[in-house]
């Protein structure tokens, strides 16, 4: 053991301990004599991280060590012994000294030396026992944190290896043989068979294909599996007759290596079934095959406990994944078909809105087109005669020494009342314009409220046009009322919106406004009034009615789809809900509702500038 270990000699003189050094000398091949406190110090410096020092230290030393010496004299890795002719109890006391020589004789020493070696034997095994565990703590973290069941497989047969030292190793895993689905065993289950999927070997390239075994007694991994216990096996080529499983030698006599030791272990999952095999083969000590031991197989079996967990966790994540993708699609999906559902709603909103100012609209189209068909054909007529008198003064004009022309047109001015004409037809020239331009206005305006050539997006519009627009499609719906608009549109700057979608806003409250007003006095008498103005960082209008009003208990309750107060057949309940979907939703802005019943509601849109 000693010889292993390398050894400081720290002593002042060295003639009082020649029998100690003739012993120590004869059990190490790495001792250092030092008869210089600084020059100790500098070793103790330069040693070697997780490598174990003695240090034999004349007690007429100790007085010349340095803080920092001492310092380190205290740390694991140092195991300094006091040598002396006598035993003094304050030496023991000081914090870096592990025991005391008091030398006497040869035997005595012998004896403390045999001590030693056995306290460093188990110091070491703990050492080694500490890094093994350390080790261990870091593969348990990777295995954890691994979701890629191939990197895992990988991850798994490379720390088996490197924690049991061993030179080759392989993983099987167990499927379902109608499916060739990764699955378990347990139970005496049917169906199940094992599959090769991983191997690697230090000693040679390894590139077999993956091939499937049966489950039983006679193989190595079958035996593990249907045991559930791990098989150790010092010398594959001699094996007991006494143990049901054979060793198959068909890969070293197709590669021409050699298997020594094998250590097989099952990977059992927390619910105590077997997922597969790990199988190390081959233990290295220094280039040489050597069986493994306790603590390979207690590693081994602990780490195919936590890899068995880990390959379920993967084999859940992966099918989590698989699943949420496909939720995911699904989801995708329905919010397509809900945006469409969505737009649909919208433009039957939009167009039920229109429908219910259908008949008016097309009475005020209709009003100018009566009296320009009329006035068309009343200028047909005038054509014509203004055409016959043409053809009058043509004649006139070859004929113009017969008096009688003269007063054939004269005669035909008079029937035809030619005066009347000159006069009439620049009036009817007027009101044909005039109801042309009425048209245009309200065509411009329907294409305005529907935006049917707005692309996708957001766009500079000035919200009084929109007003404006929006007030002469609802023309129609107010001529027959008494309701008197009052605008108060003030210079406000353009913003940002889908005017189409802002124009269906003003169009819903201000048919609701209507509504409210009839529904109070079915006479129509009311007042609407309508300002826009700017607010902090907002472009405001606001819509009031001195209508019926909401009651209370349903103010919150009015944004709701498909919540109504009208009568059956008369609203959707879509109207504010698509209103609040629009200016809060895509607008980012806000709607605010003012309503006292029996005095009328103030509705307040904001959009940020």
């Amino acid at each position: 053991m000693l010889k292993n270990i390398r050894i400081l000699l720290c002593l002042q003189q060295n003639t009082g301990y020649r029998d100690f050094l003739d012993i120590i000398n004869s059990k190490s091949d790495n001792l250092l004599e030092i008869t210089e406190a600084s020059t100790l110090y500098k070793l103790l410096e330069e040693s070697v991280p997780d490598k174990i020092s003695l240090v034999f230290l004349d007690h007429f030393f100790m007085d010349k060590l340095s803080a920092e010496a001492c310092s380190i004299l205290g740390t694991p890795g140092f195991i300094c012994i006091i040598l002396t002719e006598d035993y003094y109890d304050s030496i023991v006391r000081e914090a870096y000294v592990y025991d005391v020589l008091a030398y006497s004789n040869s035997s005595f020493v012998n004896n403390f030396l045999i001590r030693l070696e056995d306290d460093l034997k188990h110091r070491l095994e703990y050492q080694f026992l500490q890094k093994k565990l350390k080790k261990f703590d870091d593969i348990s973290m990777k295995l954890t944190t691994e979701k890629n069941i191939n990197n895992l497989l990988d991850l798994i047969i490379d720390s088996s290896m490197e924690l049991t030292y061993a030179e080759a190793g392989t993983i099987y895993i167990v499927i379902d043989k109608n499916t060739s689905e990764w699955s378990y065993y347990e139970n005496n289950a049917e169906n199940k068979c094992l599959k090769f999927v991983l191997a690697k070997n230090k000693a040679l390239t390894v590139d077999l294909e993956q091939q499937i075994l049966s489950i039983n007694k006679s193989s190595i991994n079958g035996y593990t599996v249907l045991t559930e216990k791990s098989a150790r096996i010092d010398d594959v080529y001699n094996i007991s007759e006494a143990v049901a499983y054979k060793f198959n030698s068909s890969f070293d006599q197709l590669t021409g290596y050699r298997t020594k030791s094998m250590l097989n272990v099952p990977l059992k999952d927390h619910q105590g079934r077997i997922l597969g095999v790990i199988q190390l083969i081959n233990k290295k000590n220094k280039g040489i095959s050597i069986p493994f031991d306790d603590t390979d197989e207690l590693l081994a079996s602990s780490l195919a406990g936590l890899a068995a967990v880990a390959i379920e966790n993967a084999i859940l994540y992966k099918m989590n994944e698989k699943l949420l993708e496909s939720k995911t699609l699904k989801l995708q999906s329905t919010v397509e078909e809900l945006n469409s559902a969505q737009i649909q709603l919208v433009q039957k909103e939009k167009m039920a809105a229109v429908g219910q100012l259908a008949a008016g609209v097309a009475h005020e189209i209709n009003n100018p087109l009566g009296f320009i068909k009329s006035n068309h054909e009343t200028m047909q007529k005038y054509i014509e005669k203004l055409i016959s008198l043409i053809d009058i003064y043509k004649d006139f004009s070859k004929n113009c020494s017969n008096s009688n022309d003269i007063s054939n047109i004269t005669d035909y001015e008079n029937k035809s009342k030619m005066e009347f004409i000159k006069e009439d037809i620049f009036e009817l020239h007027k009101e044909s314009s005039d109801g042309l331009n009425r048209i245009g206005v309200i065509v411009n305006a329907l294409r305005a409220f529907s935006h049917i050539d707005q692309v996708d997006g957001l766009q500079e519009y000035d919200i009084n046009q929109c007003i404006l627009d929006t007030l002469t499609i609802c023309s129609s719906k107010i001529k027959y009322t008494q309701i008197d608009i009052q605008n108060q549109l003030n210079d406000i700057p353009s913003v940002k919106c889908n005017a189409g979608e802002i124009n269906q806003v003003i169009l819903n409250i201000l048919i609701n406004a209507i509504d409210a007003i009839l529904a109070k006095d079915p006479a129509g008498i009311g007042i609407i009034r309508i300002q826009t103005n700017v607010v902090d960082n907002f472009i405001c209008f606001e819509i009031e009615d001195d209508g019926i009003g909401i009651p209370e208990e349903i103010q919150n309750r009015i944004f709701e789809p498909f919540y109504t107060t009208k009568p059956i057949g008369q609203g959707t309940g879509l109207g504010l809900n698509i209103c609040y979907d629009i200016i809060v939703k895509k607008h980012h802005g806000e709607i605010l509702v003012q309503s006292h019943p029996g005095l009328g509601s103030k509705f307040t849109i904001k959009l940020p500038k």
